[in-house]
């Protein structure tokens, strides 16, 4: 969906991907297969999927219940029994950890962090003892499967002024479905 309303990222994420399928026909000709090491060589790939997942994280919404008495980072006391939200959607999209551009997609802010958030600061995976188990294969997996698509397929809105809309839930689901207009490319002989 970012990548059919900013085409021009679509297409700098092309070139990256096909020049990295050339790379590696140059070694190997019939090898046209993105590999996790080739994924953590491609920046912008990575930056994109990062990007995603700040303004769109699969969980929106948070809901821990305090099992025993505790007390947050910044002194705030929470009562066992209690319940604490965090929201990763909100999170996401505050100027104060993204600066003025925090509503833009724009994956070249990532270039600018010489380490990753903290997973308090950006929690798309949680943070702590309850942290992903799979956030590595998630994050592999979506790379893997934009740089499939990117490749072989000009993905489009329906018209130029489609807008989406989200279902409340545990995880973030558009309203009514992505409808996209996917037009296969031709691949590179």
């Amino acid at each position: 969906m970012l990548l059919a309303e900013h085409p021009e990222w679509q297409e700098k994420l092309r070139q990256e991907v096909r020049a990295k399928l050339e790379e590696k026909k140059a070694k190997a000709p019939k090898e046209r297969i993105l590999t996790s090491a080739d994924i953590s060589q491609m920046k912008l790939l990575q930056n994109i999927v990062m990007e995603t997942l700040r303004l769109y994280p699969p969980v929106p919404i948070d809901i821990k219940c305090a099992a025993v008495d505790d007390e947050l980072p910044g002194g705030f006391k929470i009562p066992k029994g209690s319940r604490v939200s965090f929201e990763p959607y909100v999170m996401g999209r505050l100027e104060r950890f993204w600066g003025k551009t925090c509503l833009e997609f724009n994956p070249d802010r990532w270039l600018e962090k010489k380490t990753l958030p903290s997973p308090y600061d950006f929690p798309q995976f949680q943070a702590g003892p309850r942290i992903c188990l799979g956030e590595s294969l998630a994050k592999f997996e979506a790379a893997l499967l934009l740089g499939v698509l990117v490749d072989r397929f000009d993905m489009q809105l329906p018209t130029p002024d489609t807008k989406y809309t989200y279902s409340p839930g545990i995880t973030l689901t558009i309203k009514d479905g992505l409808f996209l207009k996917v037009k296969p490319l031709a691949i590179p002989a």
